[in-house]
């Protein structure tokens, strides 16, 4: 696993980093963001239901870590991540999945270039800890024009 070095001196810290949670289902997102808050307080959590919000979300808000499903309705997971990654590279990436087979990760690690992978509900200490790794591994995405609030 390669560890992303920030490009600026911003280093987010747990109570003060933002994700981008992109899932298609609505009860899968509730839980994990209210674990995810609970976990980390003060952390703020963008919820997506598919692909093309999510890219717009990351036009909105500045992200510390995005974590994306695999398999949704229109563009998959897999292409979210690799369009994230181009966008913005210094942003960490998981993949949160109920449907984990060798090709999808194989896919997500390639072209999406993601730093981790778990399947569904992984709500998980493991899950936790890494999520934790991960917020403390690059500046936030600063998107064109300014920063919105994601409150």
């Amino acid at each position: 696993m390669t560890t992303i070095q920030p490009t600026t001196s911003h280093q987010p810290t747990t109570s003060h980093a933002t994700i981008l949670l992109v899932d298609d289902e609505p009860n899968v997102s509730r839980v994990v963001s209210a674990r995810l808050k609970r976990a980390f307080p003060g952390l703020a959590v963008v919820l997506s239901s598919g692909a093309s919000a999510a890219l717009d979300a990351l036009e909105e808000h500045p992200v510390d870590l995005i974590i994306s499903d695999i398999r949704m309705p229109g563009e998959d997971g897999v292409s979210f991540l690799s369009q994230a990654q181009r966008l913005h590279p210094e942003v960490p990436r998981v993949v949160l999945t109920g449907f984990a087979d060798g090709p999808v990760a194989v896919r997500a690690v390639n072209e999406g270039r993601v730093q981790a992978f778990f399947e569904k509900p992984a709500l998980s200490d493991a899950f936790e800890a890494k999520i934790a790794e991960l917020l403390g591994a690059g500046p936030a995405s600063r998107p064109p024009g300014g920063a919105k609030d994601a409150s």
